[in-house]
């Protein structure tokens, strides 16, 4: 069973799965219904959702550190419904400092497979940890932003609140 519960984040309010494992998923709530994203999480994690109204003290720390420090170091993801691959790509992400980009093919470089850009893009657009995984600080290495799973807009404005030109 997953528990949910909203966290106040700088950019905006977010819906947070998580379970015995660590999380399990995030999305912003002005980009998901609580129902759409309990299905979402189902749909990765194969259980049910359960709202909660608080979360557990450690990832309540975790969160908070993230949030105001942009320090990620404390945030433990459910990653057992996701390929090796998928891991790979998104702990490759969680490098990326806050306020910066790489391309496709430089984060394929980073995990050691420079000709996987497209198969980046690909484990990158079913990211269910949106926002705590920071794929959108990831871009075109012409300096398109690219595709993102919660829109380019969103895309767009999460790199603006972290000061990315």
């Amino acid at each position: 069973m997953n528990k949910v519960t909203e966290f106040s984040s700088p950019f905006g309010n977010m819906f947070i799965a998580f379970n015995e494992l660590g999380i399990a998923g995030s999305a912003l709530t002005q980009t998901a219904s609580l129902n759409r994203f309990c299905k979402e999480i189902k749909d990765f994690t194969g259980a049910d959702c359960e709202e909660v109204s608080s979360l557990p003290e450690r990832l309540e720390e975790a969160l908070t550190l993230w949030s105001e420090e942009h320090d990620d170091s404390g945030l433990i993801f459910d990653f057992a419904n996701s390929t090796s691959f998928q891991q790979n790509v998104w702990n490759a992400c969680l490098t990326i400092p806050f306020g910066s980009t790489v391309s496709y093919g430089e984060l394929a470089a980073l995990i050691k497979n420079p000709k996987a850009a497209r198969a980046v893009g690909s484990a990158l657009g079913v990211n269910p940890f949106l926002i705590l995984i920071p794929c959108h600080r990831v871009i075109g290495s012409d300096g398109n932003l690219g595709g993102y799973a919660g829109g380019v807009d969103l895309k767009s404005f999460l790199l603006e609140v972290e000061g990315v030109k």
